[in-house]
C-alpha cells in the first residue's frame, strides 16, 4: 500500500479497529505486498462492454 501512502501505523490503526491487538511490521509488509499486487491486477484488467 506504499502507493497510496499508507504505512504500518496507519494499517496498525485499522487491525485495532476491527478488534485486534495490533500487528507488527512484518505482517503488515505482507498484507499491502498482497493488497498492492490485487490492486495491480485489478487496475491493469481490460475492461469489457460499453462505458459512459
Amino acid at each position: 500500500m506504499a502507493q497510496t501512502g499508507q504505512g504500518p501505523l496507519r494499517v496498525d490503526d485499522l487491525v485495532c479497529a476491527m478488534g485486534t491487538e495490533g500487528i507488527g511490521k512484518s505482517p503488515v509488509s505482507r498484507l499491502c505486498a498482497e493488497i498492492d499486487g490485487r490492486m495491480q491486477d485489478f487496475l491493469s484488467r481490460l475492461v469489457e462492454g460499453d462505458s459512459p
